[in-house]
């Protein structure tokens, strides 16, 4: 079996930097301040400071371990920071968390003297400021920002003037932008899957799928199977060996499509050979992954790689990380339902 990886020097000093040493996406510390000292591992009721992941937080609110949610019922400020790695965990997680803060507590750990009235009234949330970093743009996170930043003071969101990153392709590539309408956002899910079926046959060879959501994959996957279609994956809960394996049939030809998760990527960086068609099921979170995977075509070929990519008009922020906030004003007040980009 021949092996591919990808060399260590084509890692990303930032990704170097996020996934090397203690890689631990569960854990939580509660730290305290007084006059002169810093305590740190103090219990969450002595806390004034949580530094908690998504899932270390979840854990105690709502796991394994017990519902604590009454932890979080007078946070004066929330922080979430570096929100486009979260993203490549679970969501959900954040979600949930957000869903216990400022609840009204079952249990009180605390003289209730101390207790502000505006606890005890329920206006926690308008008395609390959220904030969010992130190194690009997330319709997830707009949705947290609109829904949860209560604060009567009001909320501001930045939204610079992206120029997005096309210019790092590095191969002649033709795209085709195919979009689909969705009358409601609760069925993108259903309408992108019925679209992908009208649009796509029996995988031709070469053909490599990218999918952004675990949930979609799912889905996708069962249609294939249904469909008979010669196809191998890469996703994040598949075992090294099976992965190895399904490279290799890919670049060999004995399985014509490869399906490939986002958070596989993520978390792998793997060189994907024998790519001569690229399907985007929907445009990546993160938008370095859309140009990473169009350069891992080879020259070699002779033409260009062909790339398809399904749209729709909830894809905006993403659309505008790739190909740049004018681009993407252009393309979306086209009429036309497929475009096509060429580039030598």
């Amino acid at each position: 079996m021949e092996i591919f990886s990808l060399p260590e020097t084509s890692r990303t000093f930032n990704f170097q930097e996020l996934l090397e040493g203690n890689n631990d996406d569960c854990f939580r510390l509660g730290i305290a301040i007084s006059k002169k000292t810093l305590k740190l591992f103090e219990p969450f009721h002595l806390s004034d400071i949580l530094l908690c992941s998504p899932l270390g937080l979840r854990m105690i609110l709502n796991g394994d371990e017990g519902k604590e949610s009454h932890l979080l019922s007078s946070l004066q400020m929330v922080i979430i920071d570096r929100a486009d790695i979260m993203l490549q965990q679970n969501w959900e997680h954040i979600t949930l968390i957000f869903d216990s803060i400022h609840s009204q507590p079952t249990k009180i750990d605390t003289d209730i003297s101390r207790v502000r009235n505006l606890y005890l009234e329920g206006n926690a949330p308008h008395f609390s400021q959220l904030l969010l970093f992130s190194k690009h743009q997330n319709e997830l996170f707009w949705a947290l920002m609109l829904e949860k930043a209560k604060s009567h003071k009001g909320l501001v969101m930045h939204q610079p003037i992206l120029k997005g990153n096309l210019s790092m392709i590095d191969v002649p590539c033709c795209q085709e932008l195919h979009r689909f309408s969705v009358p409601k956002g609760s069925t993108q899910s259903d309408e992108r899957l019925n679209y992908f079926k009208t649009l796509t046959g029996i995988l031709p060879e070469g053909s490599c799928l990218f999918i952004s959501s675990y949930f979609d994959f799912v889905r996708v996957r069962n249609l294939l199977k249904n469909r008979n279609d010669s196809f191998v994956s890469c996703h994040e809960y598949a075992p090294e060996n099976k992965v190895l394996r399904a490279r290799d049939m890919f670049f060999h030809g004995r399985k014509n499509a490869l399906v490939v998760t986002e958070r596989f990527h993520f978390f792998n960086r793997r060189i994907l050979r024998g790519i001569k068609q690229l399907i985007f099921y929907q445009i990546p979170s993160h938008p370095l992954f859309y140009t990473e995977f169009i350069n891992m075509w080879s020259r070699e070929a002779g033409r260009k790689i062909k790339i398809i990519l399904l749209f729709t008009d909830s894809d905006n922020l993403r659309m505008q990380n790739v190909f740049g906030a004018q681009m993407t004003k252009s393309i979306f007040a086209s009429p036309r339902k497929i475009q096509a980009i060429v580039s030598e």
